[in-house]
């Protein structure tokens, strides 16, 4: 069995090494003609940023504010996390994970300090990660008894 699975060694007498560095094959690089065309690449290059623009666009009026406000403020967790960029990060799990407020807040109460009502961002997220994980294991101990 060990020999059957044991990888082959090929013969390589017929075959010759012709391996090279990079300066060899390619020679060497040419400074003064590169930073003649310095101007040209850097416009080139301009033409391929990607723009803020391109980003992920978020229906923002998925979650009622407000609400998912007072819910937040009955768990004990600060009105000041919710800056813009918290928003966002919001935003995008309830669009890719279709979470409603209250399961926002269900979550958020998981990462958040009692202390001073902050929420730790990478427990939050940490916390969102196993909420999916959990519910691809139900859906397939689900799907494994329906079979």
């Amino acid at each position: 069995m060990v020999r059957r699975f044991q990888p082959e060694k090929p013969d390589l007498t017929g075959y010759q090494e012709i391996t090279r560095g990079f300066r060899e094959v390619y020679g060497a690089l040419d400074e003064q003609r590169f930073s003649r065309n310095a101007q040209q690449l850097e416009k080139i290059s301009r033409n391929y940023q990607v723009s803020d623009y391109n980003q992920l666009q978020l229906d923002e009026q998925q979650i009622d504010w407000d609400f998912l406000f007072e819910l937040a403020q009955r768990k004990f967790i600060a009105k000041e996390n919710f800056d813009e960029k918290f928003k966002q990060q919001l935003t995008l799990y309830a669009n890719l994970f279709g979470f409603d407020e209250m399961k926002l807040v269900e979550l958020m109460t998981e990462a958040v300090s009692l202390v001073d009502g902050m929420i730790d961002q990478k427990a939050l997220d940490k916390t969102i990660r196993q909420q999916k994980t959990v519910k691809r294991k139900k859906s397939a101990a689900y799907v494994g008894r329906a079979r």
